[in-house]
Formats: C-alpha cells, structure tokens, sequence
C-alpha cells in the first residue's frame, strides 16, 4: 500500500513539476528504475539520465548499468564509463549483457584496445557482443577489422551481422572484400533475402564492387523497393557518370514509381558533376511538374548548373523559382559564384555586401568573381580586407589570378612576397602572372627556384608556353615543349595542347613546313582526337549550342549568311583574318577566311544576330579558350553593331563594349 502511494505521488509530482522529483532519491524498484531510465534515453536527455542513474546506485541492477553505460556512449563521456566500469558488481562483469555494454561504450569512446580485452576474454561470446565489435570497428573507420573477425566468428550469424559485414566491404572494396562479400551474399538463406535492409546493402556493396548487373539482378528480385533501395542502387552515379554510364544511371532513374526530392537532386547532381547543365534544367522542369519540393541541396545543384552554362538570362529564370534564403551562407556562396561567372558582378557584389559576416569562402569566391572579370584592384582591395592571420592557399591565389587576368604585375609581386608559405599552385599563379605580361626571365626562375626542393609541374610550363604563344617566343615556345615532352610523356590531353600552341606560333611566323611537320607528329602520338570547339548561347528563352562549321541548326542558312554580312563588314573596317591561329591545313573549299568564320563563337554571334528585333546585348560560353582572330573580330562586331558582347572562355570573362574595347585589355 505504501508503495502505491508513494508511487502515486511521485508521479503526480512529476506531472506539476519535474525539478521537484529530485527529492525522492530512489524509487521503490530497479524495473521503475530502468523504465524511468530508459524513458529519458529515448528522449536523448542522456545527462539527466545518468544523474538520475546516480540517485538510485544503491538498488541499480545490471539493466540499470547497461543503461547508465549507453548514456555515457551517448555523450561520449569516457570518465563516467569508466566509472561505471569500476562501480560494478564483479557478480556482473560475467554478465553477458554487461560485457556487450562495456564493449559498445568503449568502441563508442575510441577505446579499442578496451574494447578488444573485454570481448577476448569471454569464453561464449554472443552473437550480439560481435555485433558490438562489429559496429565498433565501422564507427572507428577499421572495416578491415569486421572481416578478420569475421573470418574466425564462432557463433551463428544473424541478419545484423550481415548487414555490418556488407557496410565494411562496400568501405573496403579490395580483393579480399570483394571475394568476401560475393560468397557470403551466394551463401545466404532465403530467409535472409526477405530482409529489405539487408538486401539494400548488399546492393549498396556490389554497386560499390562496380558488379551492376548483380545488384540489378537483386533489385529486380526485391518485391517491395523502398527510397532506400532505389538511394542504394543510384548511390554510384558517380561511377556511372565518371565512366560515362549515363544511360544506366537514367534506367534506374526510370525505374522508380514514385520520385522524391531525393532521387531527383541525386539525377541533377549527377548530371552538373558530368558538366551537362542543360539535362540539369529539363530534370528542374519535370520535378516542378510533378510538384515535388525543391530542397537545398537541388537549389545548390541547380545554380551549380547555371555557373556551368553562364548565361544571366538562364540564371534569373532559374533563381526565381528555387527558394532562397538570405541566412544561408552556403547559398549565398553559390550565387555570387554564379552571378561572377554569368559576368554579372553587380549582383554578385549585392549579395556579398548582404552578408553581414563573410566567411573566407564567400570572400575568396568574390575574390575570384571579379579575377574572371577582369577587375583585379577590386579583388586586391577585398584580399586587403581579410584578416592576415586567417588568408590561407586559396585566397593567395584567387588575388594572384586577378592580378594576371588584370595586368597587374607590381601588385602582384608585392603580395606574392608577403606570401610566408607558397604551394605549388601560389607560385604556379605568380608564373602565370610573369608569363602574361612578358617577363619570361623572371617566370623561368621562378621555376628553377622551385624544382630545387620539388618535383617539376606540367602547368608551370603550360603557363608559360600559353604566355610565349602570344609573343611569338619561338625559341622559348620549343624550349618549353621539348622539356614538357621530357618530363610528362603520359600527359597526353596536356602534350596535345602544348602542340597546338606551338604550332600556333610556327604559322603565326610563316614556318608552314614545322606546321606540317608538328602536326604530322601530333597525329602519330596521340591521334586526331582534340577536343572540339562548343560554344552556347541564349534566344527567346532556349539555350542553343554550336559546335566548330555546326550546320545541325534548322536556321544555318540563314546563320551563314548572316556570318558573310559580318565578314564582309569586319572587312571593310580594316579586319584582316589572322591564319595563325588555324592549326590544321586547309581543305579545296576552305579559305582561311571560312575556317575563322566558323568558329563556334562566331556561329553564335550570327545566329543571335539572325532574331528580330536585333539584340543590343549578346551573351556566348565556350569550353575553349578564345582565339586571337575571334577576340579581335568580336570587338570590332560589338563596335559595329552597337552590341554588347559578353564571352566567357575556359580561361576569363570577355566583355565586348561598344567602343571596341575589351574588360580584358587583351590580357588573354
């Protein structure tokens, strides 16, 4: 009777006030004990629960224990575990419930040689203390470890096991992991297979083993697919994309009933890392019509995607239909890289201005808005405003960029050797720097000074050979060359490309036969294959894309007609087209004023000029850098036509003003 009172009572206080249940310093068993302890660990007051713990020590049993140990894991608080440990009965040191909680807080606080002792000294270990093991290894990043014990494991396993032991090998994904993982899959029970997270990781693993048409095989089998299990199967999109197995990635796409924001933002984001924005925008439209939400992560892949294109009219469409939020830092980031490289820096500034306390990203992604845009005093006046002691490798080089794509040498220098540590990319920045404005001697030194202490690098000598190709430098053009040839054989794209500029230079200076003769020779190392010229631009809302002499578009007639008025207007301004820079001989048709004509750039420009009314603004992205002739030429067409012309390149941001000048100050 008095047990039900005083129950009663504590409960009522309970109710009316918590603080007041101090005050009764044991309840009238250990099972109230562990409910009332249990209660408070499943609502994640971990302190409160070890507190209490501590009121009621002297009628704690082994249940009330193995409680107070799970609440230290929680906290991770090693001290009291160890407390704990020490207060124990030694009747429950051989308790088999106990041993399990001892070994799952000592791997919860990093304590795995504890951890170890303890499972190595029971004699009939349960299929629950290697489990503990077996969570423990994973959380201490050791999967290595689940397969050795694993391989000596002397109880039944359970489906938990199972799906631990999957998890390690999908981590590992060596040989032994594989061959692991394959046959114990094989040897499975069906039973086993009716467990739809375990099948989930065993599909999570062999996709990670790359072994598709078997995790396909049990995706199929599964009768009830869950999102987890079509996440498990799209978890390696990366994969796919990266060895362009798109189409699989769409398959499993198509597969699934019924979207989510999650298996839309993985296609999206799939698709942004394979640089194809536009697949990016139509997957946008499709969500939007089946009304599924747009979390943050798909706004992040979203403006990921129009970085990519570049284009301000595709990226004011798409920033009014994501939600934005003025407190997000990470959004905030991607916009102003966004709008920086859209060349729309205006409002890149806006946003940067509307946070009150930028971190270094978001100064070093400003930073580099205005490098690509050709505003280097700009970026130098941000980088003054960081603090010293917080400037690290990136910011040193996003201001060292601006100062190259500006012109801006002395400033250069003087920061450069304010710089106490310099990486290989700081001084590859200042190299680059030297090399724009001429001052080869002093770039070569900075090389030789380097490799002193450091392995050469291939994009120190492409800096300079890009740099020598505007200057003509035949001499230092071959001397760059030879050397990279020497040093990098199997940097095949890079060699490529060195071979273009230097046959750039060759007909620039009328050496037809080192054209044939280099180019003979590019052909026999590494092919014909280079990358071709693609540029995009936007009319009446639709991104149009053209390749170098495109004639796919249903308007090329009417575009190459076009491309003749302009040729014929650059030419009776005084343009003369530039043949060095057509790095191929001609064909019986070609003339060297067609195969300039039909650069990607060029076709663009055309057909923007082809839509009524005429535009006054004209905005083109090219995954190539510009060639001179086209630099020239878009000039003078901006000039002509009264357009403002906006190119961005592989390399900067070109902005074609009216009065035939350009924001780069022909520093390209």
């Amino acid at each position: 009777m008095l047990n039900s009172i005083s129950r009663y009572l504590i409960q009522s206080i309970w109710k009316i006030n918590p603080t007041q249940y101090k005050c009764f310093s044991v309840l009238s068993s250990s099972n109230e004990i562990n409910l009332k302890m249990k209660k408070l660990i499943d609502s994640q007051q971990y302190k409160r629960a070890l507190e209490f713990f501590d009121r009621q020590l002297s009628i704690c049993n082994n249940m009330t224990f193995s409680l107070a140990l799970k609440a230290c894991s929680k906290l991770n608080d090693y001290q009291y575990g160890i407390r704990i440990h020490q207060q124990l009965p030694v009747k429950a040191l051989s308790d088999k419930f106990i041993q399990t909680s001892l070994i799952h807080f000592y791997m919860q606080c990093h304590d795995i040689d504890q951890a170890q002792k303890i499972f190595s000294s029971v004699k009939n270990k349960t299929v629950h203390m290697y489990g503990a093991m077996f969570k423990g290894y994973i959380s201490n990043n050791m999967p290595e470890k689940v397969i050795e014990l694993f391989e000596t494991i002397s109880v039944e396993v359970d489906e938990v096991l199972i799906i631990i032991l999957f998890n390690a090998c999908a981590k590992l994904c060596n040989s032994q992991a594989i061959k692991l993982g394959r046959d114990t899959l094989n040897r499975l029970p069906v039973s086993f297979l009716r467990n739809p997270t375990l099948v989930n990781s065993a599909i999570d693993m062999l996709m990670k083993f790359g072994d598709v048409n078997q995790a396909e095989n049990l995706f199929e089998k599964m009768q009830k697919k869950t999102l987890i299990t079509y996440g498990a199967m799209m978890q390696a999109i990366h994969m796919f994309m990266k060895f362009d197995e798109i189409e699989i990635a769409k398959y499993l796409f198509s597969q699934i009933k019924q979207h989510s924001s999650y298996t839309y933002g993985v296609m999206i984001n799939g698709y942004k890392i394979n640089q194809e924005p536009q697949k990016c925008l139509s997957l946008f439209e499709q969500m939007k019509k089946e009304n599924i939400t747009i979390d943050e992560s798909i706004s992040l892949s979203l403006i990921g995607a129009c970085s990519q294109i570049g284009i301000r009219s595709i990226c004011q469409n798409i920033v009014r239909q994501i939600p934005l939020s003025q407190s997000n830092i990470y959004l905030n980031t991607a916009l102003i890289d966004m709008w920086g490289k859209s060349g729309d820096i205006n409002q890149a500034k806006q946003i940067f201005q509307s946070i009150s306390q930028p971190g270094l990203v978001t100064y070093t992604s400003m930073m580099n808005a205005y490098a690509r845009n050709g505003m280097g005093y700009e970026a130098i006046d941000l980088y003054n405003k960081i603090h010293e002691n917080i400037r690290d490798r990136v910011s040193h080089i996003c201001v060292l960029n601006a100062c190259s794509h500006s012109g801006l040498i002395d400033q250069a220098r003087m920061i450069f050797n304010k710089i106490d540590k310099t990486s290989v990319e700081i001084v590859t920045a200042m190299i680059d720097c030297l090399s724009r404005m001429g001052m080869f001697d002093q770039a070569e030194k900075l090389v030789d000074d380097y490799e002193k202490s450091n392995l050469p690098n291939l994009i120190m000598y492409t800096a300079m050979l890009s740099a020598a190709r505007n200057y003509r430098h035949v001499a230092l053009s071959e001397k760059l060359y030879n050397r990279m040839r020497l040093l990098f054989p199997d940097e095949k794209s890079h060699l490529i490309s060195a071979s273009i500029l230097l046959s750039n230079i060759y007909s620039s200076l009328g050496y037809n036969q080192e054209v044939k003769e280099i180019r003979l020779e590019r052909i026999k190392q590494f092919g014909k294959n280079i990358t071709v010229g693609v540029a995009w631009t936007e009319v009446n809302g639709q991104v149009v894309r053209f390749q170098a002499h495109d004639r796919s578009h249903p308007q090329s007639d009417e575009m190459y007609a076009e491309l003749v008025r302009l040729s014929n207007e650059l030419k009776e301004h005084g343009h003369e087209y530039d043949s060095s820079w057509i790095t191929r001989p001609l064909k019986n048709e070609e003339t060297i004023e067609s195969v300039l004509c039909g650069h990607c750039e060029k076709l663009a420009i055309a057909f923007n000029f082809i839509q009524y009314p005429r535009p006054s603004f004209i905005q083109i992205t090219k995954n190539l850098r510009v060639c001179g002739d086209c630099h020239r030429a878009t000039k003078l067409i901006a000039k002509i036509r009264q357009c403002e012309i906006i190119v961005r390149d592989a390399n900067r941001i070109h902005h074609f003003h009216t009065s035939g000048q350009c924001s780069c100050q022909d520093h390209f």
